[in-house]
């Protein structure tokens, strides 16, 4: 395939006392960055951003909860509600429509 990127990655977990099968070998093959918008409420540092560092792969993005570019959600392939204590009734709809058109929304 023309432009195809296939990556191999290892993530590692520590979780002591556990020192065994804590490796997870997996592959990418892509053949287009995955969009990601972390919408956040706190504007503490997030270390999400160091786990999509990869622009090849990523086309990371970060957004405060009371600026969101609602017509830019649809275009996202993964959106994560980074410790949001509140989701307005306009972000819930939208959060809803993408669930059901196959979206990916992950909860933090």
């Amino acid at each position: 395939m023309k432009n195809t990127i296939l990556l191999l990655r290892v993530l590692k977990f520590y979780d002591y006392p556990i020192n065994f099968d804590n490796k997870l070998y997996f592959s990418l093959n892509r053949s287009k960055k995955t969009n990601i918008l972390n919408i956040y409420e706190s504007s503490t540092i997030s270390n999400l951003k160091n786990l999509y560092l990869d622009t090849s792969l990523f086309n990371y993005s970060a957004a405060d909860i009371n600026n969101i570019k609602f017509s830019e959600l649809n275009k996202q392939d993964l959106i994560i509600l980074n410790e949001i204590d509140f989701i307005s009734p306009v972000l819930n709809k939208y959060i809803i429509n993408i669930l059901k058109n196959g979206g990916n929304i992950s909860l933090i």
